[in-house]
């Protein structure tokens, strides 16, 4: 019984190394000639020097200022790292980027349950003194009950971002008047965060369509910074887009 117990435990962590939580980033430096442009031969490079020969003009150059440049770049990017918050989820599956998180619904189904139960009341009182249809006090009771219903229900409405090299697409389920959005991931330039109130945030893409740059919202409404410069984090280290900071954050 222990054995197979320790063999479950096995698996189990197999299957979370076959799922890894963050992209392996291309660490890449082209090693070109800057007399002639041409590539080295590898066995004319020295990389513990950083020095290397030319074999079509004969030119011996130092490449240590682009590994700097790269090392400098990772240092970077590990130091803004932003932490997966909570409500949050990432996985890879067959090389696709999949981010769920919970639509922030909760609080707007509250207010209606409170303020279809106040107009409830109100024409309750209206029906008994001035004799008006009962059908409008147990309308909005109805409303106030399936809006009770929707905010017992919202820990399940979700959001389901998923990226790879052709399309970013955010889909809202239940949609609730919010449709499908799906970009060319090619087009895409930049992500950014706007701060839209003190309170909640709106994740954008700068993306260049054939038609020209615009500015698309992704995601309208997040309620920490934090999630919001998270996923625009994880889709641009996904994408292999260099963040730079825009006019609009």
């Amino acid at each position: 019984m222990e054995e197979q117990k320790d063999l479950h435990k096995i698996k189990l962590k197999q299957v979370e190394r076959s799922f890894p939580t963050t992209k392996p980033k291309k660490n890449i430096v082209p090693v070109n000639c800057p007399s002639c442009n041409a590539a080295p031969a590898k066995e004319d490079i020295n990389i513990h020097d950083k020095i290397a020969k030319c074999g079509s003009c004969a030119t011996v150059f130092s490449f240590d200022q682009e590994v700097k440049h790269l090392v400098e770049k990772n240092e970077k990017v590990e130091q803004e790292d932003v932490v997966r918050p909570a409500g949050i989820e990432k996985s890879y599956f067959h090389d696709e980027l999949e981010l769920t998180m919970k639509q922030p619904t909760g609080g707007l189904w509250i207010v209606l349950v409170f303020t279809m139960a106040f107009f409830a009341g109100l024409f309750y009182i209206v029906h008994i003194k001035e004799g008006i249809p009962f059908y409008w006090s147990s309308g909005f009771l109805g409303l106030a009950l399936l809006s009770y219903y929707k905010y017992w229900n919202s820990p399940n409405d979700k959001i389901y971002m998923t990226v790879d090299e052709k399309i970013l697409s955010v889909q809202y389920r239940p949609q609730y008047f919010e449709k499908d959005k799906m970009i060319r991931s090619q087009e895409i330039d930049q992500l950014y965060v706007k701060t839209v109130a003190s309170n909640y945030f709106t994740l954008y893409a700068v993306v260049n369509a054939p038609e020209g740059q615009k500015h698309v919202k992704i995601i309208k409404y997040l309620e920490t910074r934090n999630k919001a410069r998270y996923l625009e984090r994880e889709i641009e280290k996904y994408l292999g887009i260099e963040d730079r900071r825009l006019p609009e954050e």
